[in-house]
């Protein structure tokens, strides 16, 4: 991150570029904003911050966002997801082939254990997600940063989220996230849903997008899960849901 100084300027430190960069991510405030406090120019941060997050990312991912590349390491992480959540290669949002989306008409039995099943599995990247957008509040924001440079942003709030969840006592609670009554089975509100109210009002939980005719393969792997989840996959608190209204 260091530059050069030249004749007309002194470059901006590495510290003060750092201080920056974590200030936007943290708070949500725009480069306009963060000028008084900084002492940089709107435009400089423009051109700071993406650079900064690049910079980041490329010193940590190795560490801290590692993500399967084979699909034997990618068959080694399924199963402890699987086995934790109840979910078998687990996605959500629209339905295609490889990503699965709730059953919205006609809904039988085994359909509402299917959405059931699919509800708990999207909870935890609705989890995910929220608890990151209340600590990194610039994802509840428009982001007023040059369109091919986001992804650094967003890869860099991922791994900084990853090295202070290793690394931090004080960044999360063990009552931040939903959790799952062992008895019940009911999940428990996290924290953090209350604290992005308090910052945003509401958050929107994920949604599923409207996609029209979809394809009849991804139609037949979604009923291969409803047949799983209510067959082989069924677990045994999944009908005293249905009977609590929970799909």
């Amino acid at each position: 991150m260091s530059k050069q100084d030249i004749v007309m300027r002194q470059a901006i430190p590495p510290e003060e570029r750092l201080i920056a960069t974590l200030r936007f991510l943290a708070t949500g405030r725009s480069c306009e904003d963060l000028k008084f406090s900084t002492g940089i120019a709107a435009q400089t941060l423009g051109y700071i911050i993406p650079a900064t997050c690049k910079a980041i990312f490329d010193v940590l991912r190795k560490d801290y966002l590692k993500a399967p590349q084979t699909n034997k390491e990618w068959k080694e992480v399924a199963p402890g997801f699987k086995d934790r959540w109840q979910m078998i290669n687990c996605e959500a949002f629209a339905l295609e082939e490889h990503i699965l989306k709730p059953y919205q008409k006609k809904l039988d039995y085994q359909k509402r254990i299917y959405n059931y099943r699919l509800a708990c599995a999207r909870n935890v990247v609705e989890n995910a997600f929220g608890l990151i957008a209340n600590r990194f509040r610039t994802l509840l924001t428009s982001i007023n940063i040059n369109i091919y440079d986001i992804n650094y942003i967003v890869l860099a709030i991922c791994t900084l989220h990853n090295f202070l969840m290793k690394n931090s006592s004080f960044y999360i609670k063990q009552t931040s996230f939903d959790s799952e009554n062992v008895e019940t089975h009911e999940i428990e509100p996290g924290t953090w849903r209350q604290e992005i109210n308090n910052i945003n009002e509401s958050i929107a939980s994920l949604q599923t997008i409207s996609v029209k005719n979809s394809s009849t393969i991804a139609k037949m792997n979604r009923d291969e899960y409803l047949k799983f989840f209510n067959e082989k996959g069924k677990i045994s608190w999944q009908d005293e849901m249905i009977k609590r209204g929970k799909a």
